[in-house]
This record gives structure tokens, sequence and C-alpha cells, in this order.
């Protein structure tokens, strides 16, 4: 992938998390600044409460889908802090066997964002394989893995630094307590049409076969509408094996 492709993608992405950042709301529970995007869920638990707790509490998740946004409240006061648990059931519709999860934060306060296999229906073994945090300011935290799929994952929210501690202080009910989580999946290789692991010249011969049409997905990577010059360019920065 070319530099300057990279800087745009960044570029977009970031003018994405400060606009959801900057959504407007008539209150939160804190006084911060991250508020509920019009779509979020809202999660029950009330700050103060820690009953989202997944492998530490009994295996309380809350239980979300691909495409969810979800609002919550992280706390700390006193030498404890709240932890919430999210379990994702990642599908594989292309039938590759692997998914691209990616768990985005946006927070009031610093936090971590984990990315957690061995949890599932009756299953709590977790081991960490994505970690995403922030210090401070725009804290905006993105954890993304490649995952077998079908399975089961968990996405676990905690106030938290860059370091690998935990905070457990500092940030009391009616502070700055607000989060809300998008989770994303797709598929690690969307310009691997023949799932043969490499993109090159047969998937380039699916996108030419598709230019100028609609196809409602791939090889309509932007899309606009129209498999064109962008799509293929997309393509060509993919170009060689799949990560």
């Amino acid at each position: 992938m070319s530099l300057s492709w990279r800087l745009a993608r960044c570029a977009a992405a970031a003018i994405t998390a400060v606009a959801l950042v900057e959504l407007p709301a008539s209150g939160g529970p804190g006084t911060g600044s991250t508020f509920c995007p019009p779509a979020a869920q809202q999660a029950t638990e009330q700050c103060g409460a820690d009953v989202n707790g997944g492998c530490t509490a009994g295996f309380q998740f809350i239980d979300v889908s691909c495409g969810d946004v979800w609002c919550g409240n992280g706390w700390t006061d006193s030498g404890t802090r709240d932890v919430d648990w999210y379990l994702v059931h990642l599908l594989d519709p292309d039938g590759d066997g692997v998914g691209k999860l990616t768990a985005t934060v946006v927070s009031d306060f610093p936090a971590v964002c984990f990315l957690i296999v061995g949890v599932g229906p009756g299953e709590c073994k977790p081991v960490v394989v994505a970690t995403g945090c922030g210090d401070g300011g725009l804290n905006i935290e993105v954890a993304s893995a490649t995952l077998q799929a079908p399975g089961s994952y968990g996405v676990f929210v905690a106030a938290g630094d860059c370091s690998g501690d935990g905070i457990f202080s500092g940030f009391p009910c009616g502070t700055q307590n607000t989060y809300f989580v998008s989770v994303q999946c797709a598929s690690p290789c969307p310009a691997d049409f023949d799932r043969d692991g490499f993109v090159g010249i047969t998937d380039f011969l699916v996108l030419l076969a598709q230019w100028g049409t609609d196809p409602g997905g791939p090889p309509d990577f932007d899309d606009d509408g129209n498999v064109g010059i962008v799509d293929f360019l997309e393509l060509l920065a993919n170009w060689g094996p799949c990560p």
C-alpha cells in the first residue's frame, strides 16, 4: 500500500472519529465531551455498578453484533474500576474461515480496549490478542485482529493507560464517565476474490469484468455505486500476499 494512500485512509479515519466525538447531545451521565451517537444502543448498567464484568463476574456479557455501536459508563473510585465485557459473534459470510474484528472506543477517560479469545457460551479462558489504548486528550482506542470465523470473541473496555496499567481512581461517577464502542467485522483481504491468499491478476480480471457496474459490494470498495478507478487503486494498493 502506497504511503499517500495510507495517509489518505488515516486522515479519513481521524475525521470520522472526531465527528463522532463531537456529536451533539442534550446531556450525559458525566461532564465529559463524549456522547452516545444517535444510533447507539445503551447499556443498562448504571454508573457505580459493575454488572457486565464478563469472566470476572460470573459470565455476564453484553451480546453484540457486527456493526453495532454501544454506549456505556466507565468509572474508577477508591481503588476500584468498572470493567465492561462484550461478546461478539464473528460470522464467515465469504466462507474463507477468517474475519477481521475491529473494536473502536471513544471515551471521556483514558481507556484500554482488548480483543479476547477463549470466551464464548460457557467458556471463560480469556487470552488477549489485540490491545488499543488512549492516554488523555482525545481518547480513541482501537483494537483489531484477524481471527478464525465463525467464532465468539470478547471485547473488554476499562480505564487504563498505554503502559499496561489499570486506572483505579480519579473518575468517580458524575465526572468523565461516558464512552461508546463500535464493533466492525470484515474480510481481512477483501480484494482476494478467488480466495487463494494473494491479490493478483485473477482478482484484477474480476474487477475489470465488473467495471462501470454496481455490484452492491466489492469490488466497489468505496461504495459509490460504480466500479472505477478508485476501486482499481484500492486493489493495486493491496497487491500481493494477504495479511
